[in-house]
């Protein structure tokens, strides 16, 4: 909804300090690994458009602000198939996502992984889970594939893509 991103599930670790993203939550989509993939699925212009209209404050001193790199940023994930981000958002977080892809629909919504940033090694974290949130987004896929109507529900609400956080999935 407008420029921020839509949790509508959530899974959480068992751990005494978790990373929330509570199903009904809303963060800034370009500050998000979420929202950069569900930005992917749209046109150059569509984006360049949503890219001016919604400049993004600093949250961090690591957020990336620039408009020009963060279009880069998003394309790129046409081409690596996911996004991830660093103490972005907030310091401590470190995620990544992958979008969820429809045939005839594309990018309908994110799945994401995240991680408290101190916790994990920042040159594997992409190459440890990338495989298995691809999984999880091929899965929910499939399973909107054969639930049309679900995601026509879902999209007459306004919203054109969801997103699903998996905080703490793994390790």
């Amino acid at each position: 909804q407008g420029s921020d991103v839509l949790y509508l599930c959530h899974v959480s670790a068992q751990r005494s300090i978790r990373l929330q993203a509570n199903t009904g939550t809303r963060y800034p989509g370009l500050a998000t690994s979420t929202g950069r993939c569900i930005l992917s699925g749209w046109r150059d212009p569509e984006l360049r458009e949503f890219l001016e209209d919604n400049p993004v404050p600093a949250f961090t001193d690591k957020t990336e602000t620039s408009q020009d790199v963060l279009f880069e940023t998003i394309r790129a994930v046409e081409k690596e198939g996911y996004a991830t981000i660093s103490d972005e958002l907030d310091y401590g977080i470190t995620s990544l996502a992958v979008p969820v892809i429809m045939p005839g629909r594309g990018v309908v919504g994110a799945v994401n992984s995240s991680a408290q940033t101190q916790r994990i090694d920042l040159t594997t974290f992409a190459e440890e889970r990338k495989s298995l949130v691809a999984q999880a987004a091929s899965d929910i896929a499939h399973i909107l594939n054969s639930a049309p109507d679900l995601l026509d529900v879902l999209s007459s609400t306004g919203s054109r893509c969801v997103a699903i956080s998996t905080v703490g999935w793994f390790k």
